[in-house]
């Protein structure tokens, strides 16, 4: 078993429920990190309060101090470097703005790369749910896949609680299944993946892409943000790539997304997850990544 480094994305909007999901992850991916990091978000945004900053950090202390998480990374400080990573990630003399035209952090994926210790890297937003059999681990699965599959760069698990039919609903774009039953794609997700760094340098510089030709202009005319998002980036080099994303057919293993951060979230949360890790989930769920918050309570 190779080494593996667990990262997670959050910032203070996260503060509410970050701790919840973390612990909730690492229990389900019941894999011995070598580092678990948190890369925060505390980089100047438009309508962020002082206070909500105070109850970020309020919520990193103990996790720190619990050994839940062994190293925190700050936006702040990676922004000081941001030419260095522009040039080896972007290619690009120096991106001209921490955050993309969302007002997501540009880099706060690729800190956590940068700052694991190990060679793989499994990262999962802080909203993320995962459930996954006792019997099961789909970071080996994965690491297994990537050492007899050169073309795979990023794998993750199913994305949904398993159908009877084994497919997905509400993706964007429809997969490749293979033989052994995974699914590929030729797009690339950033909210829970495994990678390993040494073979996704092989695909870099993955070049800065803009959201319109109009909009990167007005930007250099020092009006809004053209910046595309980092997935964008890296969708558009896999796609004149060799590489693909690959999500486990394996149903023993399978990731949600919660879109809904709003009070009925959080009320429901503690119940969502106790289910999750029990494996049980509503039929309405089934092979959709997004969690209906509706078909839950």
């Amino acid at each position: 078993m190779s080494e593996c480094t667990f990262a997670m994305l959050a910032g203070p909007s996260d503060a509410a429920f970050m701790g919840s999901t973390l612990r909730h992850l690492l229990k389900m991916c019941s894999f011995g990190f070598r580092e678990v990091i948190v890369i925060a978000d505390d980089l100047p945004k438009k309508g962020r309060s002082r206070d909500a900053v105070y109850r970020f950090h309020d919520i990193l202390g103990p996790l720190r101090n619990d050994g839940t998480v062994t190293k925190c990374v700050f936006l702040s400080a990676v922004d000081r470097d941001r030419g260095i990573l522009s040039r080896k990630y972007f290619g690009s003399p120096r991106i001209p703005k921490a955050r993309d035209h969302r007002g997501v952090p540009l880099f706060g994926w690729l800190a956590g790369l940068e700052e694991a210790p190990t060679d793989f890297v499994v990262h999962f937003d802080s909203d993320s749910l995962l459930h996954q059999d006792p019997s099961y681990s789909w970071i080996d699965a994965a690491m297994r896949l990537m050492a007899q599959d050169s073309t795979v760069m990023f794998v993750s698990p199913l994305p949904g609680p398993p159908t009877s039919d084994g497919g997905l609903r509400g993706q964007s774009v429809d997969p490749i299944k293979d033989n052994l039953g995974n699914l590929r794609f030729k797009t690339f997700t950033s909210r829970r993946f495994l990678v390993s760094k040494q073979r996704f340098e092989k695909m870099l510089p993955t070049p800065v892409a803009y959201t319109s030709t109009k909009r990167r202009i007005l930007m250099r005319l020092g009006f809004g943000n053209a910046l595309s998002t980092w997935e964008d980036c890296v969708s558009r080099s896999l796609q004149e790539s060799e590489y693909y994303r690959v999500h486990l057919g394996c149903p023993k293993a399978w990731a949600l997304h919660c879109p809904d951060h709003g009070p009925d979230w959080l009320e429901a949360l503690p119940s969502v997850i106790r289910r999750v890790e029990e494996g049980q989930y509503p039929a309405k769920q089934a092979g959709h990544f997004d969690l209906t918050l509706s078909a839950w309570c």
